[in-house]
């Protein structure tokens, strides 16, 4: 998993009842990850439902990430579109992340 650092968020409303929702973010898990290929199939599949895969991110097994949290490469903030358990190659368990690119930008 040399691919780089990826950082999964929770995102909660910090805004008092009455007012307009002000959305933050919680550091969930911090990981080295692995970028995988985006697969014709995932690719044209996801397509098919107006969602745009743009990265695969392999990690080891995460119990705790789901589609309700975001992750953040670089500068750069995705949501989670997809979360399969599985295992690698060694019988090792891994998580893989199906990632789409999101315009909103949170201070982390």
């Amino acid at each position: 998993m040399d691919s780089g650092i990826i950082e999964f968020y929770s995102i909660t409303n910090t805004a008092d009842r009455a007012k307009l929702p002000v959305r933050r973010v919680l550091l969930k898990a911090k990981e080295w990850y692995e970028a995988r290929t985006v697969g014709f199939r995932r690719y044209y599949t996801a397509k098919q439902a107006n969602v745009n895969i743009e990265i695969v991110a392999r990690t080891w097994r995460l119990e705790n990430i789901s589609t309700q949290d975001v992750a953040k490469i670089g500068d750069n903030w995705f949501t989670i579109k997809q979360v399969q358990n599985g295992f690698d190659n060694d019988g090792l368990e891994i998580t893989d992340f199906s990632l789409e690119r999101m315009a909103e930008k949170f201070d982390a």
